[in-house]
């Protein structure tokens, strides 16, 4: 829903529709860290969720920040504008969320793993 109100930001060209479109659009990108922290805390045991916390939010998230913005500029010219850019960046959480429901265990149903640590050092 995010994805698709975030596009229809920058496809409408009435007043009314963009700004219903932004409101909605704000509302969802507020969903995107909670979907990310909810699947980081649920499917790593306690001992490494703040590493794996710091991977997927941290450096995973931020790598994406910066390169959204080079993306538009990039494809901008090639692809008629900034509009028609943004909305194909776009169906980038929508793939994620492909990802998400074809390849991650559902939470309630997961069993979190048993943390060995570092083996090396018990010896």
């Amino acid at each position: 829903m995010g994805a698709c109100a975030v596009t229809m930001v920058f496809q409408a060209e009435a007043f009314l529709h963009v700004a219903l479109a932004q409101i909605i659009a704000v509302f969802f990108i507020g969903t995107f860290t909670v979907l990310c922290a909810t699947f980081t805390n649920e499917l790593f045991p306690t001992e490494i969720r703040a590493s794996a916390t710091a991977w997927g939010n941290n450096i995973v998230g931020r790598i994406g920040q910066i390169a959204a913005p080079a993306l538009v500029g990039f494809l901008a010219l090639p692809i008629g504008g900034v509009a028609n850019a943004v909305s194909l960046l776009t169906l980038g959480p929508i793939m994620c969320i492909l990802i998400i429901a074809l390849f991650l265990p559902e939470p309630l149903n997961y069993k979190i793993p048993e943390y060995k640590g570092n083996q090396s050092m018990e010896a």
